[in-house]
C-alpha cells in the first residue's frame, strides 16, 4: 500500500459533493465554483506536503490536469469507462509520487479508509444516475447517508447497528420519500456487500 493523497482528492472532488451530471455545472458560475472547491480539496489532502518545488509542482499539475479533465468532460459527457481512466491515471500518479506524502499527515490506513468511503458514497451514486437508477438530477442525500453510515458500522464490525441502519434506510424512503424503484434495494446490498470487502483490505494493510 502507498500514499494515495492525490488520488483522494481527485475523487473527492468529483464524486463525494458534486453531481458532475448536473446541467448547473456547465453554467460559468458554477464551473468557477467547482474549480475553487477543486483547489480546496486538493490543498487539503496535501496542504502539508508543500515543502519543496518538486511537490509543489507535482501538486499544482495535478490540480491542472483535474481542471482540463472538468472542462473536458462539459463538452464530451461523462461515462464510467472515461471516469475510471481519469481515476487510474490519479492512481499511477499516486504511485509514482508516493514518497512526497509517506509523511502526510493522513495515516494510511486513514487514506484507505476514506477511500472505500467516498467509493460507497459519492461513486456508487454516479453510477447509479448514470444506469438511470437515479434521474440525473436527483440527490442521493438518503442513499449516501445510507452507505455511509453502513460502511461505519460494517468496517468496525458492529452488525447489528447495520441492519438497524438497512430497515431504518429502506423505510424511510418508502414512506417519506415515496421510493418506489430499484435503488431502495440496491443502495443497502451494494452498501453491505462493498463495506464487508471493504473490511477485508484494511485488515490486510
Amino acid at each position: 500500500m502507498f500514499a494515495i493523497n492525490l488520488l483522494l482528492a481527485h475523487l473527492v472532488s468529483d464524486f463525494a459533493f458534486t453531481n458532475i451530471f448536473s446541467e448547473k455545472l456547465t453554467k460559468k458560475d458554477n464551473t468557477l465554483y467547482h474549480i475553487i472547491w477543486v483547489i480546496i480539496a486538493f490543498l487539503a489532502f496535501t496542504f502539508d506536503s508543500l515543502g519543496s518545488m518538486t511537490s509543489i509542482l507535482i501538486i499544482s499539475l495535478s490540480i491542472i490536469f483535474h481542471v482540463v479533465w472538468d472542462l473536458y468532460r462539459i463538452k464530451v459527457n461523462s461515462t464510467p469507462l472515461k471516469e475510471f481512466s481519469v481515476i487510474l491515471i490519479f492512481f499511477v500518479i499516486s504511485f509514482f509520487t508516493k514518497g512526497i506524502f509517506e509523511n502526510s499527515y493522513l495515516s494510511l490506513i486513514f487514506q484507505y479508509y476514506l477511500l472505500g468511503l467516498v467509493l460507497v458514497t459519492g461513486l456508487v451514486t454516479y453510477l447509479f444516475r448514470f444506469f438511470k437508477v437515479l434521474p440525473l438530477e436527483k440527490k442521493d442525500t438518503t442513499g449516501m447517508t445510507e452507505r455511509m453510515v453502513l460502511f461505519i458500522f460494517l468496517v468496525n464490525q458492529m452488525y447489528l447497528y447495520a441492519i438497524i441502519t438497512v430497515i431504518v434506510g429502506i423505510t424511510y424512503k418508502y414512506i417519506f420519500e415515496k421510493f418506489r424503484n430499484k435503488e431502495i434495494f440496491f443502495s443497502p446490498i451494494i452498501g453491505f456487500i462493498f463495506s464487508l470487502l471493504w473490511l477485508l483490505l484494511l485488515n490486510n494493510i
